[in-house]
């Protein structure tokens, strides 16, 4: 298969659930030991992306214990796919259908020696709402 028929066939596939992204990008301060944090503070950089991405979910079994007995919980892991010209920013946050997602990891996806698109983890952010 040609490189334009796999690319074709990757849009396609965004175009059976498309996503219109857009999100916060925060900056990055130098935590004083030559990292970089992200700065929670400052006002965050809107990113909107021109092209639609899709967004899926699979579950997977956790193990807890708890009360000393293990028990199995389905826990909720996503993933993004974009095209070859999509390069979605690490770190980028959003909301998707009503679940707020922070993007990890960038993989290229490549057949044939040809880019094809980019696969992405996404993590689940969660608000703790506590109650003094």
């Amino acid at each position: 298969m040609s490189a334009a028929m796999l690319r074709t066939a990757n849009k396609q596939k965004i175009a059976l659930n498309p996503f219109s992204l857009s999100g916060d990008l925060y900056p990055l301060v130098d935590n004083g030991h030559g990292r970089y944090n992200e700065n929670k503070d400052a006002v965050p950089e809107l990113k909107i992306y021109t092209n639609n991405v899709r967004i899926s979910f699979t579950t997977k079994p956790i193990r807890k214990i708890e009360n000393g007995s293990p028990i199995y919980i389905q826990q909720r892991v996503y993933f993004m796919i974009s095209d070859y010209e999509t390069l979605v920013d690490n770190r980028l946050e959003f909301v998707y259908n009503g679940t707020r997602l922070k993007v990890i990891q960038r993989r290229e996806l490549r057949k044939y020696n040809s880019l094809i698109g980019y696969e992405y983890e996404l993590k689940e952010l969660s608000v703790a709402v506590l109650y003094a």
